[in-house]
């Protein structure tokens, strides 16, 4: 295998490991039952990363999601702003639900901060927290920029400890959405992946076409494909929470994998298995590669068997082994597919994997999807 495979590989497992880490931190302390019943609004709280995205949850959620985020707001801004709206809205506090997205300890960018941490962060949260009925408040992870990847001090100051931190404090009420971005953001957007949002990925960064153009701003923000994406995960999270009421089954879902298929050897393509919220028990969900354009025993190892999620955790992998030629040849595709979930229900049950040419050719590239049919036909033969 290519040295750069073999680097790419290890971004990849360590991403893999660090979302596992997050997982089985977490430890839940405050329930997810409510004070008065359904929630009538959402008040989302932070910084610059609340824009735009409140009203695309508000279409999404059906009730008022009032944005009261202010670009360039610290944690403690926000703790005053929480705090102001606790002591004049007493009437409101048992039917609303709030959402905080904050990762400024200074007046300085998220991303040039040396002292963003979660010593400054969490206790803020958690001091908003205990002023309204339990599970109504959920703190959403920080996300890392271009400049803050995989292995970085910047990703280890956010991810490995605001986020960590964050997920372990507030268990079931913390809103992972920055690893969604990465490993889901593109499927949810039905957006192609570009190398560029490959090379992201490969360092745990949520992907280029999720982001602002370089020169747009903060490169840590969101466009307006990613917010939409962020809205659809929050979605999921609300709804989890029980926030419109008793919250919906436990889903399943799978992501997608991709990278070049290298001269020789083999790499491993891993595929992200979430689901929308830790179950209290273990899920388990039976996955089989299907052929696409790729032939399983020529261009990948056809694999086979049954995943299980632990209980208060909620993310998993499946790894199928990609082989290398030196044919020219077109980009070619495979699928994992999702079956027989026990303790949860499977939502999007098909993992697309890419395999790219790397090698000079005269064709084109091409990129050809199996038909949902054709899918259940061969997951059912296996």
């Amino acid at each position: 295998m290519a040295v750069r495979g073999l680097f790419v590989l290890a971004r990849r497992v360590l991403a893999v490991l660090v979302a596992g880490l997050l997982a089985a931190v977490v430890a839940p302390v405050q329930t997810l039952a409510h004070a008065d019943g359904p929630v009538t609004q959402v008040i989302v709280w932070g910084d610059s990363m609340t824009q735009v995205w409140p009203r695309y949850l508000q279409e999404l959620l059906g009730i008022p999601v009032l944005p009261k985020g202010v670009g360039g707001d610290t944690i403690q801004e926000t703790q005053t702003l929480f705090n102001e709206w606790v002591l004049t809205n007493p009437a409101q506090v048992a039917t609303t639900a709030h959402l905080c997205w904050c990762g400024h300890v200074n007046t300085n960018r998220q991303n040039q901060n040396s002292d963003t941490n979660s010593d400054t962060i969490v206790p803020a949260l958690q001091a908003m927290a205990a002023q309204v009925p339990a599970g109504q408040f959920m703190p959403i992870g920080l996300t890392n920029g271009p400049d803050q990847p995989i292995g970085s001090a910047g990703y280890n100051l956010v991810v490995l400890g605001v986020n960590v931190d964050m997920a372990k404090k507030f268990g079931k009420s913390y809103a992972e959405v920055r690893r969604f971005l990465v490993t889901d953001g593109l499927r949810v957007a039905g957006i192609a992946r570009t190398p560029t949002d490959q090379a992201n990925m490969d360092d745990d960064i949520p992907p280029a076409s999720l982001r602002v153009a370089p020169g747009g701003g903060n490169p840590a923000h969101l466009n307006d494909a990613g917010r939409r994406v962020t809205a659809s995960r929050l979605d999921d999270l609300v709804r989890a929470a029980g926030w419109l009421g008793s919250p919906p089954a436990t889903a399943v879902n799978i992501g997608d994998a991709s990278g070049n298929e290298g001269d020789g050897g083999s790499s491993m393509f891993t595929f992200a298995v979430s689901l929308t919220t830790a179950s209290d028990t273990d899920v388990s969900v039976r996955y089989a590669t299907v052929d696409g354009t790729a032939d399983a025993g020529v261009d990948y190892a056809p694999t086979s068997g049954t995943l299980v999620i632990r209980a208060g955790t909620f993310a998993a992998s499946v790894a199928v082994q990609v082989f290398g030629d030196l044919s020219p040849e077109s980009d070619e595709t495979f699928q994992v597919v999702l079956s027989a979930p026990v303790g949860a229900e499977v939502d999007d049950g098909i993992g697309l994997g890419v395999i790219f040419n790397d090698e000079e050719s005269a064709l084109l590239p091409t990129v050809t999807a199996v038909s949902p049919s054709s899918i259940g036909q061969a997951a059912a033969g296996r």
